[in-house]
């Protein structure tokens, strides 16, 4: 997901779910996004209608083994998958990192502190990231990440 964009300004689809947080900004003067949050999870309804056969076909094949193929109902950790974006995250908010808690138990550090990516990390679900702001938006670079089983 290098060079993903995750805008968490105050108008932003995702809302806090506690106190409303418009406008809060953290000593730096960047969003503060430090709070309990909750969404629904994005929803992709691609028009299909002047895609190519196989794109058509490859749909339908991923849209029938969706749920074996998420490593989430198998009961494993998610990583960053789309499929979990959405629901109950705690998010921790430091000058040199941002962690997000999720509600099943797996977390991801996005380090703040001005480093690099670094070359060739040790994969792990969540993969590696270092952040930046460009005004109120956080962008996000990440690599690493896996859903190998073992």
């Amino acid at each position: 997901m290098a060079g993903s964009a995750y805008p968490w300004h105050s108008a932003h689809s995702r809302r806090p779910a506690g106190p409303h947080r418009t406008g809060a900004a953290g000593p730096d003067g960047k969003p503060d996004l430090t709070g309990i949050w909750n969404g629904p999870a994005p929803v992709s309804r691609p028009d299909l209608t002047n895609a190519q056969p196989w794109v058509n076909d490859v749909v339908r094949q991923h849209q029938q083994d969706y749920y074996r193929m998420r490593p989430f109902f198998q009961c494993l950790p998610s990583g960053p998958e789309s499929g979990r974006f959405g629901g109950w995250k705690r998010i921790l908010q430091t000058p040199a990192a941002i962690a997000i808690l999720n509600d099943d138990l797996t977390y991801r550090v996005i380090h703040m502190d001005g480093r690099k990516l670094e070359a060739g990390p040790a994969p792990s679900w969540m993969g590696y990231s270092v952040g930046r702001w460009d005004a109120d938006t956080l962008v996000v670079d990440s690599v690493a990440s896996t859903t190998r089983h073992g």
